[in-house]
């Protein structure tokens, strides 16, 4: 991998303008309207218009820059490849949290289903007992209908049977009187028959 360094660089009016504080250490190259190119070395405070150009050519700052750029690359690269690491294992740790969230939450979604599951079989039992409490209740009132039907069915036999049985007792009364009567008439009939025999005899005796 190639690393490439860019200097800051724009026209002497912008660096003018602008007037910024390069820090400790950084180039500034300036581009003059001839074409030349002149370079300062910020130190951290001064800002540009009172910085001093640098009496290096471009070139010698090449060259110098060459020098430099072994030992800075290297550590460039070890502090690319550290962030590297830390990032990877940032990801690493992101990663693990993320499929410990959605274990968490296939669990979740499961413990969910499950209870939807119970819900509906208490549910569809809840129902069945309604409908058996429904039926038995239906069958009670059934049994109470049919009931009170044979009590009124025999209520009205019963009434139907009595008066029925009314006039027979009423004829059996009536009878039992003439009965009755006869027997009398009958006692009476042979009192008087017996008390004229005895009559007849005193009589008979009185003449003798």
């Amino acid at each position: 991998m190639v690393t490439r360094i860019v200097l800051r660089r724009d026209t002497t009016q912008n660096w003018e303008l602008v007037n910024p504080v390069l820090s400790r250490g950084e180039f500034g190259v300036e581009i003059q309207e001839s074409g030349s190119r002149r370079i300062k070395t910020g130190d951290g405070i001064t800002t540009w218009n009172e910085l001093n150009y640098s009496y290096i050519s471009v070139e010698e700052f090449t060259d110098h820059l060459t020098d430099l750029n072994a030992h800075d690359i290297e550590n460039i690269t070890n502090a690319i490849n550290g962030d590297i690491t830390r990032i990877n294992n940032t990801i690493d740790g992101l990663v693990q949290v993320d499929n410990n969230l959605i274990n968490r939450i296939t669990d979740a979604e499961n413990g969910i289903s499950q209870n939807t599951d119970n819900i509906s079989a208490l549910e569809n039992t809840a129902n069945q007992d309604r409908q058996d409490n429904q039926n038995s209740f239906n069958a009670i009132n059934n049994g109470i209908s049919i009931l009170g039907d044979r009590t009124l069915a025999l209520e009205v036999a019963t009434h139907d049977k009595r008066r029925i049985h009314q006039p027979l007792q009423h004829r059996d009364t009536e009878q039992q009187q003439r009965q009755f009567g006869n027997k009398r008439s009958c006692r009476q009939g042979e009192r008087a028959r017996n008390n004229r025999r005895h009559a007849d005899r005193r009589h008979s005796r009185n003449k003798n």
